[in-house]
């Protein structure tokens, strides 16, 4: 079993300019057994606008925009399930072990949202090891999976954040995990499930929300952080000697 045998749509968001993303992406995609197909693995274009809209930063206003298109693309769909992942997503070494289980949630069709990767979920304690049903907050959203016919509620209140004012009681011009989990707030009823610990982790990398000026201005700077990356990323997936 491989994911694309259970998931209809995965959409990797990924800027034009940032090739260096979406060679590593690709790499990670294959180490799991899933190559770049027609209308089931998608390299969505992410969305660099002109101004912040007053959005917390001019990158996280694109990444909001990217997610709510790529999620308006899902819904053409109808059914089944798509699978959104930023271009720095990383699969976990065992993650297709994991499948089964995976699997058996979306069949149970006890779902509609699942978080398989994640910064952090506030109050830990209340979500235990594996996947799992939980209505704990999530910090983080380079990872997860929306039951499609979901989105027709869903999407109602992303687009309405983007509309709203920063700081609105509703949800306004904020951060996308944070859209999601103002969401789930106001939604009890969205059947979350959260895999504790992550999945899907983060590589280390350059980052297009939160840019450095001096990583473009001293090339030099930006090649040595690219270097330190991949040391820390390759330090954090080795093994564990007991």
């Amino acid at each position: 079993m491989i994911l694309t045998d259970i998931v209809s749509r995965i959409y990797v968001l990924n800027l034009p300019e940032r090739t260096d993303r979406k060679k590593e992406v690709e790499h990670t995609l294959n180490h799991i057994g899933i190559h770049w197909q027609a209308n089931q693995v998608i390299c969505w274009l992410a969305i660099r606008p002109v101004d912040s809209n007053q959005f917390p930063s001019l990158g996280a206003y694109g990444c909001f925009l990217s997610h709510v298109a790529a999620l308006q693309d899902a819904r053409h769909a109808k059914q089944g399930w798509a699978l959104i992942l930023e271009d720095d997503a990383v699969f976990t070494s065992d993650f297709n072990m994991q499948l089964p289980v995976l699997a058996e949630v979306l069949a149970s069709e006890q779902a509609d949202l699942i978080y398989l990767g994640h910064c952090h979920v506030t109050g830990e304690m209340e979500v235990t090891p594996g996947l799992n049903m939980s209505a704990a907050p999530v910090i983080g959203a380079h990872g997860y999976l929306v039951r499609i016919a979901y989105l027709d509620t869903l999407l109602p209140y992303l687009e309405g954040c983007i509309s709203r004012p920063a700081g609105h009681p509703l949800g306004g011009r904020l951060h996308y995990d944070g859209a999601l989990s103002l969401f789930r707030q106001f939604n009890p009823s969205c059947r979350t499930w959260i895999a504790q610990p992550s999945w899907i982790e983060q590589r280390f990398s350059r980052s297009d929300i939160q840019a450095h000026w001096w990583y473009d201005r001293w090339p030099l700077i930006r090649q040595c952080a690219a270097w330190a990356r991949k040391i820390k990323q390759a330090w954090r997936r080795a093994p564990t000697l007991n």
